[in-house]
């Protein structure tokens, strides 16, 4: 935080945290800058270097380490330069995970404004360089991020001043790490609150039946052999092995298209380079996983939840809410009456008896055919591809399935 007082007012009126350990760096002059830097006395922090505008330090905690820069940066214009070129000298000798916060003072674009006049997309080019050669990117935040409020001239502004970034070791560190912009309180600055989480709650992939198999003359095979050893079980046992047996060739044979993915990337990279330059290509691509992860997710009463439990179990709140009725019947009479109203006859005799006719083979044929190949996957994961491929194979045993249901 920058302090703008001396030294000794600061712990002074900071003297209620005098059970932490602290850092500070004295204003040049009076009323502006100045930095200050508490942690608490289970961390273990290392001062690598500072000056008016960072404070490197090297983090410890419960057998995690990292890189952490406390940045002010400079509200001169013409000298911010300096700032980012100290940043882009630590970046250089730094292959580590890292992090930096602090008031940048400055910003990517127009949407971390409102209020007074635009600025041209010039004048973010410098800042927008430093992020993407020094692999910096924002870490995932909530709350409004418009941290810094301000008149100039005879505007209102506010600004996106104060950010959290890391680099893509750091977020690989702490996966499900994010901030959160608290409210304006005494200060033309809003708090930034950044929590760490090294955990990942690992998941087990969903099968899905990939239709690039479904002309492989040896995947094609597997799956006959599989199912003419397996004709004594049921169709549903009978698919969940060839699941199995699918899952084990992907893997061996590296279906998973990770060299077509990385080429392809690579050729679109080039064209897009071709357009609009290598730094800015790096900055628009840079984060993107970690922007896709949720991190944080609110309820209808405005709760914030944080945790990758926590948000699971809200999303599955709403669902099941969603699909509730809103008004459920209180007595016996009103539940009679729903039940009445439910089981009343709408189908004439004959419409009945066209609907209990056993369906032919060619009719289930049919029926299975007009489904579109990607859609309607099961619970198994197999979707209408599957089936429509290796109908000659599995056909008859799935006619006969279906035929039983009546």
């Amino acid at each position: 935080m920058e302090t703008k007082n001396a030294n000794a007012f600061v712990e002074k009126e900071l003297d209620f945290l005098n059970q932490y350990n602290h850092f500070l760096v004295p204003p040049e002059r009076p009323s502006s800058g100045g930095l200050a830097l508490y942690w608490k006395n289970d961390l273990r922090l290392n001062v690598r270097s500072s000056n008016k505008n960072i404070i490197d330090t090297e983090i410890s905690h419960k057998g995690v380490s990292f890189f952490g820069s406390f940045v002010y940066g400079e509200p001169d214009t013409s000298k911010r330069y300096l700032v980012w070129d100290q940043i882009r000298d630590i970046a250089e000798n730094r292959d580590a995970p890292w992090f930096l916060t602090g008031d940048f003072n400055e910003i990517i674009n127009n949407n971390e404004k409102e209020g007074g006049p635009l600025r041209a997309e010039g004048t973010f080019a410098a800042f927008r360089n430093l992020l993407a050669q020094c692999d910096l990117f924002d870490l995932k935040h909530s709350g409004n991020p418009l941290s810094w409020r301000g008149k100039r001239h005879t505007h209102l502004v506010f600004c996106r001043l104060d950010r959290a970034m890391v680099n893509s070791l750091w977020s690989e560190k702490f996966p499900t790490a994010r901030s959160h912009y608290m409210e304006f309180n005494g200060s033309d600055h809003r708090p930034l609150l950044s929590i760490f989480d090294s955990k990942r709650k690992k998941s087990s992939r969903i099968f899905r039946y990939d239709r690039r198999l479904k002309d492989n003359h040896e995947v094609k095979e597997l799956i006959s052999k599989i199912w003419r050893s397996a004709k004594n079980l049921h169709s549903e046992l009978r698919l969940a092995e060839i699941r199995t047996a699918l899952v084990a060739w992907s893997r061996e044979k590296h279906q998973n298209s990770k060299e077509n993915i990385e080429r392809l990337k690579k050729e679109l990279d080039d064209a897009l380079s071709s357009l609009v330059g290598d730094d800015e290509l790096i900055f628009l691509s840079t984060g993107k996983k970690a922007r896709n992860r949720i991190s944080v997710i609110e309820d209808t009463e405005g709760n914030s939840f944080y945790e990758e439990e926590a948000i699971a179990a809200q999303i599955a709140v709403y669902y099941r809410n969603l699909f509730t009725s809103a008004s459920m019947p209180s007595s016996a009479e009103e539940i009679a009456a729903i039940i009445n109203e439910a089981i009343k006859p709408c189908v004439t005799p004959e419409t009945n008896a066209q609907i209990i006719t056993i369906p032919s083979n060619a009719e289930i044929r049919e029926a299975l055919f007009s489904i579109h190949p990607d859609k309607a996957p099961g619970p198994d994961g197999f979707s209408a591809c599957f089936f429509q491929s290796n109908w000659d194979t599995i056909g008859q045993a799935i006619c006969k399935e279906v035929q039983a249901f009546f």
